[in-house]
């Protein structure tokens, strides 16, 4: 299959539970690409690691992001003066894993990188991340605890453009066990500490350094092997520091959702029911609204690739009065094969940011609520057998009903990544 997909995605993913985006505890938002059960990314990281010391095989694992440009750095508003710059982040490590016997493996991973920009000198940064995991997959049950710790330049959420330093260090624990036949149960719990460190002019970022829990059980059954479907109950816990209104929330969820893959066709989703209760302002912050996501992927003529992304759940926020705001997208992504190097895409989106508490706005109690539209498009080059380029440009346009909320950037910008393949 002509495809154009990133190897490593799919083995930092597990069949129950989709990686949280944009450093949040919740199993809401599934991943936008295909995934493979934990086993099969295990093994194929034990075949396709290049140097080999031992029992430990080890594969080395270089990145080039945001080679670019971009015309609002700070992401700030139409009517305030831009800024714009080139910059870069390369890093440079390994992936390893070792079999400590015949069903238990080691994984550790350790890559260093810096952050460079040409006229921004003092957003200049080193950071790494680095992790280890033990893995025990027996014939009916599959048990991996591990840590990991990120310290990287990146953008907190669609609230804000700007990228700052953001550390994240975690603790997790994860089990699953083949009840009877298809029938699956499953539960995870893990821990995080999330700290920014913004330069002096930017907006006050701290207010979302924050610790977080999250626990959650379920179960999972297999209608065939490539097809099942899930329900689980998951409860979080957040304290933030230095916010001194909404320093702490609780909250659960009821999700369901299901998993279904052919050759030419790949639907992941999850929904569900989310509550989350605010200390401060004598509940008024409460969410309690529906939240969930899908992917969807389909292979057409010439194996060309259609995908469709949607998705609503709540992002922290460090805006006045907030604590929250509920994000919602819809999308819709073109990828097109020219040839065994070369492939097109392109994709438009478009959504909301809806805040739910009024604030004050020129003796006028307003809900705030941003109307987001953007388009991206570009082209990925198979350089070497494992090295994929790509080159994109991307626009992201917000039209808030609250003056001085208007804003819009563009980026355009190089990636590399070596491990990058294109399916056959």
């Amino acid at each position: 299959m002509m495809r154009f997909a990133i190897r490593g995605v799919a083995a930092a993913l597990v069949t129950f539970c989709a990686l949280p985006a944009l450093g949040q505890l919740n199993s809401d938002t599934v991943p936008t690409a295909r995934t493979v059960p934990l086993r099969e990314a295990v093994e194929a990281q034990l075949e396709t690691s290049r140097w080999h010391f031992g029992p430990l095989r080890v594969h080395p694992e270089l990145k080039l992001d945001n080679l670019g440009y971009n015309d609002n750095v700070f992401g700030v508003s139409d009517d305030a003066e831009k800024v714009d710059d080139y910059s870069a982040t390369i890093g440079l490590g390994i992936r390893s894993i070792a079999p400590l016997g015949s069903n238990t493996y080691l994984r550790v991973d350790a890559i260093p990188e810096y952050t460079w920009y040409k006229e921004l000198d003092e957003r200049r940064d080193f950071g790494y991340e680095v992790g280890g995991a033990v893995l025990a997959l027996f014939n009916r049950m599959s048990i991996e605890g591990g840590a990991r710790s990120t310290d990287t330049v990146t953008y907190v959420s669609s609230e804000d453009a700007t990228p700052i330093p953001e550390r994240i260090d975690k603790v997790y624990g994860k089990i699953e066990i083949e009840a009877v036949r298809r029938l699956h149960l499953f539960a995870g719990y893990e821990t995080q500490t999330v700290e920014y460190e913004p330069q002096e002019s930017d907006i006050n970022f701290g207010l979302l350094n924050r610790d977080e829990t999250a626990a959650r059980a379920g179960i999972r059954y297999e209608f065939r092997p490539r097809f099942s479907i899930l329900a689980m109950f998951e409860e979080t816990d957040a304290e933030f520091p230095d916010d001194p209104v909404f320093s702490e929330n609780q909250g659960d969820a009821l999700l369901a959702g299901f998993t279904y893959e052919r050759e030419t066709l790949y639907v992941n989703a999850v929904a569900g029911n989310r509550t989350i209760e605010y200390e401060g302002l004598g509940g008024a912050a409460t969410f309690d609204d529906v939240t969930g996501s899908l992917f969807a992927s389909w292979n057409f003529a010439r194996r060309s690739e259609l995908e469709v992304t949607v998705s609503q759940t709540p992002r922290y926020s460090y805006a006045v009065g907030n604590p929250y705001f509920l994000e919602s997208r819809e999308g819709v992504r073109l990828v097109v094969p020219m040839g065994r190097r070369f492939v097109a895409f392109g994709g438009v989106r478009a959504g909301k940011n809806e805040y739910p508490l009024p604030v004050l706005i020129d003796g006028e109690l307003l809900e705030r609520t941003d109307d987001v539209t953007g388009w991206e498009a570009g082209i990925g080059i198979r350089v070497l057998e494992s090295a994929v380029f790509r080159f994109s440009t991307r626009l992201e346009d917000f039209d808030s009903n609250i003056a001085g909320f208007d804003r819009k950037y563009v980026s355009t910008g190089f990636n590399l990544s070596i491990n990058g393949v294109f399916d056959r």
